[in-house]
């Protein structure tokens, strides 16, 4: 069997390609004796790694490039509008795809409508598409007044054409099923599968029982998905409840994270490490010692920060609104806050620490649990499944 991974974009030099996402489901395929390669934008510079297939735009959207690759399936890395062009050339060639779709479930405010507003108001104002709250407003009242044009309309004419569609989250597959559902689609609600996204695994011996009480914390900071301020606020605010706590903050952004930490929370500075950019290698030493992982995200699909970070034994804290992390704390393995507040986060954290004190939180479990549903050949194994569940004519 020949299954490709593809992302159309181009190969950048600081990503570990393979590390992550639809290269390590390569990786992953490669090692149950699927042949796979990730397709990719051809860059010059691009190292000589036999596990790429570098390729051109024209490629990408040509159905005979697709055709005469002569595979059994695609597994397509999703993304708004720049990837329909490349799925109808997919589909066309009569190669199967998998369209991975990235994505909580709050693709059309009929999902949800105050999630959808606020996740369109704060990416506006991140990438300074002001005044974003009149933006996110205009274009949500837009999805509800015209939704067969650009609203779920879009979405079931770009959902059509893949074989199967992934999700990463097992709420987040039910809210487009249930969206599909509601537009008279059922056929395409019942191609919606949840596949996480693959997490680097470590050797079973190297999750160790014994944790420090460290409340870790991982991020792109300079990223207002990532809502550093909140987190700082949460971290002072559980820090002054439990005085024998420390907390590790690492990731780019530092100086802003300490600068925060000198607004938020300069009576707990000396308990709080900060760590800028760091290697996954020195990510994953901190979190086989720590306890609890806080995410203070305003929202994300499956924030693989989290994942890896219960694979590696730490429990979860993070609001409830992530569906992704319904999943993480579903296990004896972490507790969720009902809001983003910061009082209900750090009310949170205090329940998980309680957990660990009173010996409710068993780190070798958790990491072996999830580990296993993480793994890359875990997550290659759910992919040729479904392949091999696609009828359709070649």
């Amino acid at each position: 069997m020949r299954i490709h991974t593809a992302v159309f974009r181009p190969w950048k030099p600081h990503y570990a390609w393979f590390g992550r996402d639809s290269g390590l489901v390569t990786e992953g395929l490669n090692s149950i004796g699927v042949e796979s390669r990730l397709v990719i934008l051809d860059t010059p510079g691009m190292p000589q790694d036999e596990r790429f297939f570098p390729a051109s735009r024209e490629d990408f959207c040509s159905s005979d490039f697709w055709r005469g690759l002569r595979l059994d399936a695609v597994v397509l890395q999703g993304g708004e509008g720049a990837n329909e062009p490349v799925s109808a050339a997919i589909h066309e060639s009569g190669t199967r795809l998998l369209l991975r779709l990235d994505s909580d479930g709050v693709m059309a405010p009929q999902v949800d409508l105050w999630l959808f507003t606020y996740g369109l108001w704060w990416w506006l104002a991140y990438h300074k598409k002001h005044p974003a709250l009149f933006r996110a407003l205009g274009t949500t009242a837009a999805k509800i007044l015209f939704p067969g044009k650009i609203g779920p309309g879009r979405l079931v004419r770009r959902f059509a054409v893949p074989d199967a569609l992934l999700v990463e989250s097992p709420v987040a597959a039910s809210r487009l099923r249930r969206l599909m559902s509601e537009q008279g689609r059922s056929d395409i609600a019942e191609k919606i599968f949840h596949v996480p996204i693959p997490v680097p695994q470590l050797p079973r011996d190297q999750i160790p029982p014994a944790r420090e009480k460290i409340i870790l914390s991982v991020g792109r900071w300079d990223d207002a998905q990532k809502d550093a301020p909140k987190l700082i606020r949460v971290m002072g605010n559980a820090l002054a409840r439990h005085p024998d706590y420390r907390a590790i903050v690492i990731g780019n952004g530092d100086d802003r994270i300490r600068q925060l930490i000198k607004r938020h929370a300069h009576a707990f500075q000396n308990r709080i490490l900060v760590i800028g950019r760091s290697t996954p290698e020195e990510i994953a030493a901190h979190e086989r010692k720590a306890r609890i992982f806080l995410c203070s995200s305003r929202g994300e699909s499956m924030h693989i920060a989290s994942a890896e970070a219960v694979c590696r034994g730490c429990s979860v804290v993070g609001p409830a609104q992530i569906p992704a992390l319904q999943e993480y704390a579903g296990f004896q393995s972490g507790t969720l806050a009902w809001t983003r507040r910061t009082n209900d986060l750090a009310d949170a954290v205090s329940a998980e620490i309680a957990a660990w004190e009173s010996g409710r939180r068993d780190p070798e479990a958790i990491g072996s649990h999830f580990a296993f549903q993480f793994a890359p050949e875990t997550i290659a194994r759910q992919i040729v499944k479904h392949v091999k569940s696609i009828k359709r004519d070649r």
